[in-house]
């Protein structure tokens, strides 16, 4: 024992303690820096996202929005999941665009989002599907429930909600303007592709191909040369999302859909949400696309389209209730600011 003992109140053991202590800091900032070293390996690039159309090496795939290196997946930067509920009459002509897409561009996912169908639609997607494709069987969740299980589990860094009746253009464009306007604005957490609003007043200015013969639908700005603009809310699917960011902000709000039942503005709510927390929510015209191919499921009778009717007025009060119009206010003037900085870029 008495070879360890130093005595403090002497010159020699102060010198002696303040030597260990030197030797003991230098070992732990070799061990920090050593494990730093090996934990970067996992660590973001600020490479970015490859083009979604080259070849991507698994150890060459890094992502400037994540925090983690993609295992799972990695080669899939974008996942596309199809909400689907008894829409048979659809399934070959889906499965025909998505292996054209798929042969054009393999980096993407498609998880068919099978929510419990009656119609046979299970059995013959089990027959056609190919390629990755994922079925997830559920039972009758509906869309803001089974996009949200299937956004929480994804690997991927993007996510685009898509529906049974929207038959996809076959141009790999959409997928590969994603990438660049998710890539050209890190604070980019959403991008819609059909419908947006702008504006203090909720559906007053629309823009978007929701609204082609309205002159005020136009897109006339663009970014990374892509036509674009910020909206202040998206209302209605295809829409692209960050997934990262997804999670953040708590997802969907399942208050606008019972399991089942229709969810309607539930998107506009999460637009606003990201705007709030410091986010940008964009729209894009993406053209090609064949909408409400066999009929709308959710107004496929009176009582649905009562139903979805209602859906409709209690959940725009749910968006107005939480986002009064101080707020929305508060929100187009920086939907505005951003503009105005897209149009100096250009």
């Amino acid at each position: 024992m008495n070879l360890f003992y130093v005595n403090m109140r002497s010159s020699k053991g102060r010198m002696w303690c303040r030597i260990l202590f030197a030797a003991l800091f230098t070992f732990l900032l070799v061990m920090n820096q050593r494990f730093y070293q090996f934990d970067n390996t996992d660590r973001v690039s600020n490479r970015g996202l490859i083009h979604a159309l080259a070849p991507i090496a698994k150890d060459e795939y890094y992502n400037e929005h994540s925090k983690s290196y993609a295992s799972t997946h990695s080669h899939y930067p974008l996942e596309l999941g199809i909400q689907f509920y008894n829409h048979k009459s659809n399934i070959k002509e889906l499965v025909r665009r998505y292996k054209i897409l798929q042969h054009k561009s393999q980096k993407f996912h498609l998880k068919i989002l099978e929510d419990g169908s009656s119609d046979g639609s299970r059995d013959l997607w089990l027959k056609l599907t190919c390629c990755n494709w994922t079925i997830i069987h559920t039972e009758n969740l509906h869309e803001i429930r089974s996009y949200d299980n299937a956004i929480r589990s994804s690997s991927s860094f993007y996510f685009v909600t898509l529906q049974d009746d929207d038959l996809p253009p076959t141009q790999v464009s959409w997928l590969t303007d994603i990438f660049d306007l998710f890539q050209k604005d890190s604070k980019l957490g959403m991008i819609g592709m059909w419908c947006g609003l702008i504006g203090s007043s909720y559906f007053r200015d629309i823009k978007g191909s929701c609204r082609p013969k309205r002159k005020s639908a136009y897109i006339d700005t663009k970014l990374s040369g892509i036509p674009f603009t910020y909206v202040s809310g998206i209302n209605q699917g295809p829409i692209a999302i960050r997934v990262d960011v997804y999670k953040l902000l708590g997802g969907f709000n399942f208050s606008y859909s019972e399991p089942g039942k229709p969810g309607i503005h539930f998107e506009t709510e999460l637009s606003l949400r990201m705007w709030e927390s410091g986010w940008r929510v964009g729209l894009i015209n993406s053209v090609g696309w064949s909408r409400g191919v066999g009929g709308k499921g959710t107004a496929s009778s009176p009582q649905k389209w009562l139903e979805r009717v209602r859906a409709n007025r209690k959940n725009l009060s749910l968006v107005k209730q939480r986002f009064p119009p101080r707020a929305l206010k508060s929100i187009a003037r920086e939907v505005e600011i951003s503009n105005k900085e897209l149009k100096k870029g250009q």
